[in-house]
């Protein structure tokens, strides 16, 4: 009995080693899945989108190569030009965001350091209106301080840029309008800024809120693309501890266009 007694403790151990060597091996068994499936996923991306940014290039191009020796050839040329362009333009972005989404879920880059919110949202606002230039767009910041500083990283540029792209992507109207509010939350533990982002697009559906957020999902079926930009600013968003979702304009009518809204750590100074 005596002997029994000093050898529980041995077993008891034992068993205890042996549960964390099942639980290490289930968390790597669920990196490797996550890997696999993130390795997948990308491979599907890069063939999906790239061959339909070089279908549309080649299309244009032999539709218009029997037509050189029309009169007006020098619009003929610059048409195929335009083309070639933004298939370079789309392929070089696409490639792009799949390299940022690899870092992120590597945690490379995603140091936390103290980002300009405003001067932030600028820069993304003065490339996202030479993107779409052609278009009429009407981007607002309306912030209560001139300087307001986030515990984020240098990826967060990435997610407003897509955020703002969604809003023109998907809108219908003539003129677009973008309305980006800025507020503080207060916190228990820790204080929020609140970022709006505020469209008039064709809004999105209560039962694609969540999904939109995904790898591969698109709102609109007929835009062409795997849809990797909103998973892309979830992701950023997330490897600073912040919060993203999406509700309607209009409480209740989604076709009024959206709000997406981001909750994400102020920077607060230790000296």
């Amino acid at each position: 009995m005596n002997r029994l007694k000093k050898e529980l403790p041995k077993f008891e151990i034992e068993s205890d080693s042996l549960e964390k060597k099942i639980a290490e091996l289930t968390e790597s068994e669920k990196k490797y899945r996550e890997a696999y499936e993130w390795a997948t996923f990308a491979k599907d991306l890069v063939i999906h989108d790239l061959n339909n940014i070089f279908s549309v290039m080649t299309l244009v191009i032999g539709k218009y190569s029997d037509e050189l020796n029309a009169i007006d050839k020098l619009k003929t040329i610059n048409d195929i030009i335009h083309v070639v362009q933004e298939g370079v333009k789309k392929s070089q972005n696409l490639i792009s965001d799949i390299q940022k989404l690899f870092l992120i879920e590597n945690e490379v880059g995603t140091v936390e350091e103290p980002i300009d919110l405003l001067k932030t949202l600028e820069n993304a606002v003065k490339f996202t209106r030479e993107v779409f230039k052609e278009k009429e767009v009407n981007i607002e910041i309306k912030s209560p301080e001139d300087i307001i500083l986030l515990k984020s990283n240098h990826f967060l540029i990435d997610a407003f840029e897509n955020i703002l792209n969604n809003g023109i992507k998907y809108n219908e109207n003539v003129r677009i309008e973008i309305i980006i509010n800025i507020s503080r939350v207060n916190g228990e533990e820790n204080n929020y800024i609140k970022i709006e982002f505020i469209d008039n697009g064709i809004g999105i559906p209560d039962n694609q809120k969540k999904s939109i957020f995904l790898k591969g999902h698109r709102i609109n079926q007929g835009v062409k693309g795997m849809g990797i930009g909103l998973a892309l600013a979830k992701r950023i968003v997330e490897s600073c501890d912040g919060y993203i979702w999406v509700e309607d304009k209009i409480s209740g009518d989604h076709s009024k266009g959206s709000n997406f809204i981001l909750l994400i750590h102020e920077f607060v100074s230790k000296s």
